[in-house]
């Protein structure tokens, strides 16, 4: 029975202590784990909609730096990715405002025999920008005038969970369904929770020499 025990891979950087390097390589052969940095670079984009609705586009950059391998006992291989993210887009609520966004985070991905992986983590580097159609204002001295790109800039965190599937033979290209949680703050002296919808497709992107 093959417990992938013939798969590990460990690399010792230079300056890492041996022993636990050895220690590291034991708990992984116990587990059935092996782990080797693999880095990966895919990029990603489709449809975003903010509070589900209103519709915009979102697109980014996944760089995966550590990639875990293992085989079950029934002979199912599965597959642990973390990565980083880097995100940004737009979304438009008509009559209202559009907002504009950038974040980046940490997230963490599962794929069991090529079959729908699942995905979650978060963006604590966030901000959201709202821009209001033609507004004006009233001052004592200058009477009503117009304002000048109004709007707010916001700090907005965001959790991420979702789905997806790679294409056959392309494990960098498939396609995702998700759902981010996004915090404005401060609004209004409090918090605004938005619900957003994500779908679209990944592809590969060629890492820099």
């Amino acid at each position: 029975m093959d417990l992938g025990w013939n798969r590990i891979r460990f690399r010792v950087p230079g300056g890492f202590p041996r022993g636990l390097a050895a220690i590291a390589l034991a708990l992984l052969s116990a587990t059935g784990w092996s782990q080797e940095v693999v880095p990966t670079l895919r990029g990603h984009a489709g449809y975003f909609g903010n509070n589900l609705w209103n519709p915009g586009l979102d697109a980014g950059l996944e760089y995966t730096f550590r990639r875990e391998e293992h085989v079950t006992r029934k002979g199912r291989e599965q597959i642990r990715q973390r990565f980083y993210n880097l995100d940004a887009g737009f979304s438009m609520d008509p009559g209202s405002h559009t907002g504009v966004f950038l974040h980046a985070g940490l997230n963490r991905r599962t794929d069991r025999d090529g079959k729908l992986h699942v995905q979650f983590g978060g963006s604590p580097l966030g901000i959201y920008r709202s821009f209001l159609p033609e507004t004006y204002a009233y001052t004592a001295e200058e009477g009503v005038s117009r304002v000048r790109m109004p709007g707010r800039l916001y700090y907005a965190p965001v959790f991420r969970m979702g789905i997806g599937k790679p294409w056959p033979h392309a494990a960098e290209s498939g396609w995702y369904l998700g759902a981010d949680l996004t915090g404005l703050l401060p609004y209004n002296s409090s918090v605004m929770m938005l619900i957003n919808l994500r779908m679209g497709l990944t592809f590969p992107v060629p890492l820099p020499n």
